[in-house]
């Protein structure tokens, strides 16, 4: 009975905040302001499982312009690839799927083991997933018999080393990519303990560290990074405010040479609020797909009245 009425109540603020389309994707209602994104298809999936692995719980995207295939992470400690195509519309056919495997080959068990939460790939083509609970930056194979195994590891900051300096265990490292200029980025979901001012910091692996506002929802942090065209970066937040308008998603531009007195100037391309007309999930993952071209994904969280869904969209 308790499922049937947070399935109603569900339904209801679908109804209330947006519309589905005839494939079951999502849009606004009309005159709603995509602010500085234009959306260009969206896509729902429903796999049941891959190569006996199930499907659900995506964490982070993680997209390859060589081989032309797309990865999911789910925060369970599973790989997914795909071969995907993104022109007009997003294209995408599944290719494998395994569990996370230390460097013995062991699958990761406990969720202190396997809360994978950030991706990318470097410019070589080598995977990287970030961890969350255990923070630690580590780099997986892609295929063969190496596929989702543990090879090698990053060194994290200092500040990001010290599981006290975080909010709590679920506000750990939550993003990854992979910067042209500045290497691998990262960020803690909510800002750190130390120095406490209130700022949230993305972490350069090499040393460098940019401070801007979050957005003051309740229960707001960042979830996933990509890098921009013009050297910039795109940050996902989200905010979880109630059952019945569950989330506010905003997408972020942060200038990373504008940051006088230690504080960059930042823009929000877009905000898709559930209290203003919107439909959103729980979107959680970003990548780069192409020029000044990006995917986004729900964690439908392995609940029946959540969905995992992908938007594919542009931005400047």
């Amino acid at each position: 009975m308790r499922k049937i009425a947070v399935f109603l109540v569900y339904t209801l603020s679908i109804a209330a905040s947006g519309m589905f389309t005839a494939d079951g994707t999502i849009k606004p209602k009309k005159k709603i302001d995509y602010m500085g994104i234009r959306i260009l298809d969206q896509l729902r999936l429903s796999y049941g499982t891959i190569d006996g692995v199930p499907f659900g719980g995506i964490s982070d995207l993680a997209w390859s312009p060589k081989t032309h295939e797309l990865y999911m992470v789910s925060d369970r400690g599973r790989l997914f690839r795909f071969s995907a195509a993104f022109g007009k519309k997003i294209a995408l056919k599944p290719i494998a799927a395994t569990r996370l495997k230390d460097r013995n080959g062991t699958p990761y068990n406990t969720i202190q083991e396997r809360d994978t939460e950030g991706m990318t790939l470097d410019p070589e083509g080598h995977l990287w997933i970030a961890f969350e609970v255990t923070p630690q930056v580590v780099e997986f194979g892609k295929k063969g018999p190496d596929f989702g195994r543990y090879l090698t590891q990053k060194k994290l900051p200092k500040p990001l080393t010290i599981p006290s300096n975080y909010l709590n265990s679920n506000t750990m490292l939550e993003a990854l990519t992979y910067h042209p200029k500045y290497g691998f980025l990262t960020a803690a979901e909510r800002p750190l303990k130390t120095p406490g001012d209130g700022l949230q910091r993305v972490y350069s692996l090499q040393g460098k560290v940019w401070a801007f506002p979050t957005e003051k929802h309740p229960n707001n942090g960042i979830v996933a990074l990509a890098p921009m065209d013009d050297g910039n970066l795109l940050v996902l937040e989200r905010a979880y405010i109630s059952l019945f308008n569950p989330f506010i998603i905003t997408l972020k531009k942060v200038y990373l040479d504008q940051c006088p007195h230690g504080v960059c100037r930042s823009k929000i391309l877009a905000r898709m609020d559930m209290f203003v007309g919107w439909h959103v999930d729980n979107y959680e993952g970003l990548a780069r797909v192409g020029p000044n071209r990006y995917l986004m994904v729900t964690d439908d969280d392995y609940k029946f009245y959540r969905q995992t869904q992908l938007m594919y969209f542009e931005a400047h």
